[in-house]
């Protein structure tokens, strides 16, 4: 592991990227002991158009004085999260989750709506694709790896990296879900 996150003793989830607020946290925190986790920092809202990692306009500036000061920064992402809406679904959504008894799609959410469908025009939803499928790895180190690239961060919240344990689809490419989330991590960490 990374020496810096033995030392880390607060984290910040940070929702608005307005480059005032660094000083005053490093007006009341350490910064080289905190961690500001960014949950909105791509240019698509928070769990929309996954897996669109695109910076939005003010992470970078955020991001670069946040460093200056000492912060840690970790940017939130969607381990196997596809927005149907979003056009590279087409391309993975064979390789949709499924649940083990029923054969039901997984999304997020789930099935909070009546009838588990969410209603028109609501876009914080998207599909759960499995890991074990190599073309979903690729496409999400693809997405990812040019915000990484840009913005430096310290570290990503994997989001639903471990929640899903039995993929109803069976072995995919000779893989459960959570050998592909193995892959994925061992991929990310290269």
């Amino acid at each position: 592991g990374q020496a810096w996150t033995k030392q880390v003793s607060t984290v910040i989830i940070v929702r608005n990227l307005d480059p005032a607020i660094l000083d005053l946290l490093a007006a009341r925190l350490d910064p080289t002991k905190t961690l500001l986790y960014l949950v909105d920092w791509r240019s698509s809202p928070f769990d929309i158009n996954y897996p669109d990692y695109t910076p939005s306009s003010q992470a970078q500036l955020f991001i670069d004085a946040a460093h200056q000061l000492g912060f840690r920064i970790m940017l939130h992402v969607s381990l196997l999260g596809v927005s149907n809406t979003n056009p590279d679904y087409q391309t993975v959504s064979q390789y949709q989750m499924r649940d083990p008894e029923t054969g039901d799609l997984l999304s997020w959410p789930f099935g909070v709506w009546p009838g588990g469908t969410p209603p028109p025009g609501y876009l914080q939803t998207f599909a759960f694709i499995s890991p074990a499928a190599h073309a979903y790895r690729n496409l999400f180190l693809n997405r990812i790896t040019p915000a990484i690239q840009t913005l430096h961060p310290d570290a990503l919240h994997l989001d639903a990296g471990g929640a899903i344990v039995n993929d109803g689809n069976g072995l995919i490419e000779g893989m459960n879900s959570i050998q592909g989330i193995i892959e994925l991590h061992k991929d990310l960490h290269a």
